[in-house]
């Protein structure tokens, strides 16, 4: 066995029992007490969190909770994680930036050397071009934590009128447009408020009040669905069409022609959009005849109604 596979087959032993003398691995690995402790130490070298223990049941074993099994990647999920990276580093220092550069150094060193060229010629054809911020947020790694641990955390926070402490319940923390922002329960505001990290100049622990469990439970993806961008709310819509009609929304999506030349559109509107629908298909006249959703006919006829009312009965302009 090759030193490189015998190295890896040693993580998985190692993995697979509490603790083991160096004598005892040499004889399950078949190789000598000395190859075994120069194997410990080639481990521990690339970083392999080992600890050895003295005593009648001690020995050697991984620090647990610190490492994980050995995992396979293919030359283009390699390549992937590398440029997942890359994509981050306009925002400025992350709290695992160190770490992420360690393992993808692992990662690189591991690597054949054709996958290597692969990653190095890539490095020259792609880019990420983002915003470039200069605001610094030496907090970002606390306020993280205390999102993690579903914590309430008392921040120095400079608004519009001036610095203030405020109790929060932070969310998470995304990044968009170059700065990182911090969707929290504002207790003092009573309500879910979205902060600036880069505006935060101090954070320090609090013990009431107490935090909030329904809070505990959102995630970021959470909070930008309900609060930024919140699910549309759809509605069939089913309209009757003449030729003419037909003629007048030609390439709409969902459109069906009957050999007569008149026909159908069937296809959906999103319930924010229901007032555009009813401008564009009231200006159709007899033409486009709304047969659902209620809520769009509904529309139209308001419009029907305030027009009526402008201009009055023709019996009102024409005497007889």
């Amino acid at each position: 066995m090759k030193r490189p596979e015998r190295l890896m087959a040693l993580v998985l032993e190692l993995e697979a029992r509490p603790a083991a003398t160096a004598a005892e691995l040499a004889a399950r690995m078949g190789v000598s007490r000395r190859t075994m402790l120069r194997d410990l130490q080639a481990l521990s070298e690339v970083g392999v969190p080992l600890a050895s223990r003295p005593g009648p049941h001690g020995g050697y074993q991984l620090v647990r909770d610190r490492v994980l099994p050995p995992v396979s990647f293919t030359v283009d999920e390699a390549t992937a994680l590398f440029f997942a990276q890359q994509a981050l580093q306009d925002y400025g220092p992350l709290p695992i930036a160190a770490d992420a550069r360690v393992a993808l150094g692992k990662l690189y060193q591991a690597m054949a050397p054709a996958a290597r060229l692969r990653v190095d010629r890539l490095a020259g054809r792609m880019a990420f071009v983002s915003e470039q911020r200069a605001a610094a947020h030496p907090h970002l790694a606390a306020l993280l934590e205390a999102a993690l641990g579903g914590a309430v955390v008392e921040m120095r926070y400079r608004g519009r009128d001036g610095a203030a402490w405020r109790p929060v319940q932070p969310v998470g923390v995304y990044a968009e447009h170059g700065y990182w922002y911090l969707p929290a329960y504002c207790f003092l505001r009573q309500g879910m408020r979205v902060f600036r990290v880069d505006r935060v100049e101090a954070v320090r622990p609090v013990a009431e009040p107490a935090p909030r469990d329904d809070v505990a439970a959102l995630t970021v993806a959470d909070y930008y669905e309900r609060f930024v961008h919140p699910r549309a709310e759809w509605l069939a819509l089913n309209v009757r069409l003449t030729a003419e009609g037909v003629r007048q929304l030609a390439g709409d999506p969902g459109l069906r022609v009957d050999p007569d030349g008149s026909g159908w559109l069937a296809s959906r509107v999103e319930l924010r959009d229901v007032d555009l629908f009813a401008d564009r298909l009231g200006r159709l006249g007899a033409d486009a005849v709304v047969e659902e959703p209620p809520l769009l006919r509904q529309r139209i006829r308001e419009r029907a109604a305030a027009l009526l009312a402008l201009y009055g009965s023709a019996s009102q302009e024409c005497p007889s």
